[in-house]
């Protein structure tokens, strides 16, 4: 507006703008030979002048003055405000060749620059799920530190919201808990957390956290998860997050809490981790195998669903028992994670421990897998 008011003036007074200035916010009650002393001092040593104009604006709230100096005006010595009454008064001139060149690629560059500079970061999770196409962390690595160069005109604050809003799932998890210990970390140490535990060597941290959050995806069938799961818990075993003796109780507690079993084969997991006897591998399979059968076959459904549970053809007598024996009672809580910090299991595994997988392929119909032999049945 100041520099369209400008050249409106010089319009109007046949004035030559790029040697006129525009004088705002002068006060109403400034006396004429008050305007004249300060803008004297201000503009005599930039040549000879003439003040063309001077009157109150109601729009601005204020008098303003149109000066225009008789000879070539040096533009690097005009003052940006003149002090005078009331507060310094603001000097307008129309910028130099260079400074409109400047300005006008300016405005064609400001939308460009401001769409490249609050282009999201892509998403990342560290998640892995079945369908799921994520690109690896180091690509992810390289796009934020791109994007790091484009927010450099935000504050810390806003980049760190930024990157949060990329992130889900364990990354999301991990870099909150960071920032909840430490609000003041920048997003430069937050990205070296992240590659702590995401980078392609895998470390025992990294397997206990994928362990622990692998879910069953919308589209994948239980079977299928309770494979992908037990590959993630041997990586587990191998790098020593979790205790091999207390891997049939985890699996079980991942799949009731991180998958969607039936109603019918949830009812017979439940009753085993209550009882203490949770199910090897292989024997889930078996679990898991069979319901689908059933479900699959509505007549055969029906007839045992009409049975008890311990009758002869019934459910349970379809599934077998399951037993695997685990320490403790039906409040017991393992300590089969290794904890956080290097610290030992409660027990240490044994040596000469055959790997998880490697149960007994003629296992008995009583689900007796390799960690222990099941108690007895009451009566017997």
């Amino acid at each position: 507006m100041p520099l369209a008011m400008l050249r409106d003036w010089c319009r109007w007074m046949g004035a030559n703008a790029e040697r006129s200035l525009l004088i705002l916010d002068i006060p109403d009650d400034c006396e004429d030979h008050e305007f004249q002393e300060a803008v004297r001092a201000a503009l005599s040593p930039l040549g000879r002048y003439r003040v063309l104009t001077k009157h109150f604006r109601k729009e601005l709230g204020a008098k303003a003055a149109l000066v225009e100096f008789a000879e070539y005006l040096n533009r690097s010595l005009i003052p940006r405000q003149i002090t005078g009454k009331g507060g310094p008064w603001k000097v307008i001139s129309l910028p130099s060749a260079g400074e409109a060149w400047t300005q006008s690629w300016s405005q064609t560059l400001r939308p460009l620059v401001k769409t490249m500079a609050y282009r999201e970061l892509r998403p990342f999770s560290g998640r892995e799920q079945p369908g799921c196409v994520e690109e690896s962390f180091e690509s992810w690595l390289e796009d934020a530190k791109d994007m790091l160069q484009l927010w450099c005109h935000a504050s810390e604050r806003e980049r760190r919201r930024r990157m949060l809003d990329s992130l889900d799932g364990l990354a999301l998890d991990i870099v909150s808990g960071l920032l909840e210990e430490e609000p003041d970390f920048s997003v430069q140490d937050c990205l070296t957390a992240l590659g702590q535990v995401f980078r392609s060597r895998d470390t025992w941290m990294t397997s206990r956290m994928k362990f622990l959050t692998c879910t069953q995806g919308p589209q994948e069938g239980l079977f299928v998860f309770v494979v992908r799961l037990e590959g993630l818990l041997q990586k587990a075993v191998e790098k020593g997050a979790v205790h091999p003796a207390m891997a049939n109780y985890l699996r079980l507690r991942q799949v009731l809490s991180r998958a969607h079993p039936s109603e019918a084969l949830q009812d017979t997991l439940r009753r085993m981790q209550l009882e203490r006897r949770p199910p090897g591998f292989l024997r889930l399979l078996r679990l898991i195998r069979d319901t689908e059968a059933l479900a699959a076959s509505p007549a055969r459904s029906q007839q045992c669903a009409a049975r008890p549970p311990d009758a002869p053809g019934g459910l349970r007598a379809r599934m077998g028992s399951g037993v695997d024996m685990a320490p403790g009672g039906p409040s017991w809580e393992p300590e089969g994670l290794v904890q956080v910090g290097g610290q030992e299991a409660e027990e240490p595994p044994q040596e000469g421990l055959k790997p998880i997988l490697e149960e007994s392929e003629n296992e008995d119909e009583d689900g007796t897998g390799e960690v222990g032999k099941p108690k007895p049945p009451p009566g017997k």
